[in-house]
């Protein structure tokens, strides 16, 4: 019996007939499936516009949220005015971009100091174990059980009320989630070949967390920062909505304001609560969308 009959050919035929497979790197395979999704288009240009808007209309138009102005005060929406004036005789449409500023620093500037944090104890306590290991888990949960109002109402004693406050409550009782990712991420990679290889060359156990171990963990790190965003940025608008907040302008602050005259001005509370519902919905897509991308097993 001839060969070709017992065996089919499942190679190219010829060299014209090869395939050549373009090689793409673990970074560009991610860009192309994160932007694959009309979603994840759709809440990039939403929330760019929205940054841009807080970042430019309040500096074009400054003096339209400046002192008091006795002649627009609560007025109506105009051509002059689009959404009206609140008590002050401030441009509502632009005091909300405005407010916008502050909700966005201490959105990103908490979450960044929360990564910090947690992944420096994190990375610590896995790569460490043992005794080490269970005294930073017990910190842990010693500041998780401590309610964050407390936080909040002890520092504002001690400090007072300010952005740097609430920054610091949310650093203080926010890191304790991203310790808890990294640690249980370095307990599953310190076994790995690689690792050992490197503890038995007497490779520091900094090195071996900082060229080995974070690495491999920092997309899982990303996800955290960026999910921990839109959570700051709701507890610094519920403090400002409790009174609790800066005493500069966020959207917090202008929703509480809104609140009172809800029923005769409602735009004075409908727009800032629509440019912070629209910016955690982008963010919290976002991140979902990054969590798809880096983690191969959710590949679609």
């Amino acid at each position: 019996m001839d060969d070709k009959t017992l065996f089919a050919h499942v190679g190219p035929l010829d060299n014209k007939d090869q395939t050549e497979y373009e090689y793409v790197s673990f970074w560009k395979d991610v860009f192309r499936r994160f932007f694959s999704s009309k979603t994840t288009i759709v809440c990039c240009i939403l929330l760019l516009a929205i940054f841009l808007g807080c970042m430019i209309i309040p500096a074009i138009y400054a003096d339209a949220i400046s002192g008091v102005n006795p002649l627009a005060i609560n007025a109506k929406p105009s051509a002059e005015h689009w959404l009206g004036a609140d008590r002050y005789g401030h441009d509502v449409f632009i005091k909300a971009w405005s407010g916008g500023r502050m909700s966005f620093l201490v959105g990103l500037v908490a979450a960044f100091c929360q990564a910090i944090i947690g992944v420096l104890i994190g990375s610590i306590s896995g790569y460490c174990g043992g005794k080490v290991d269970m005294v930073v888990m017990r910190i842990v949960d010693i500041f998780i059980s401590i309610p964050y109002m407390i936080v909040v109402l002890a520092i504002q004693m001690v400090a007072g009320r300010g952005i740097s406050t609430i920054i610091i409550a949310l650093v203080i009782t926010g890191w304790q989630n991203t310790a808890r990712l990294t640690r249980g991420q370095v307990l599953q990679l310190k076994n790995e070949d690689y690792v050992m290889a490197a503890q038995s060359l007497n490779v520091k156990g900094v090195t071996i967390i900082l060229k080995h171990l974070l690495p491999n963990i920092l997309s899982v790190i990303l996800v955290s920062v960026t999910l921990a965003i839109p959570s700051a940025m709701f507890s610094e608008a519920f403090l400002s909505f409790l009174g609790m907040g800066t005493s500069d302008v966020s959207w917090g602050s202008l929703i509480r304001t809104g609140m009172d005259v809800r029923d005769l001005y409602p735009l004075q509370l409908i727009w800032p609560s629509i440019l912070l519902a629209a910016t955690m919905l982008c963010i919290q897509l976002l991140g979902d969308s990054m969590r798809d991308s880096l983690d191969p097993k959710l590949r679609r």
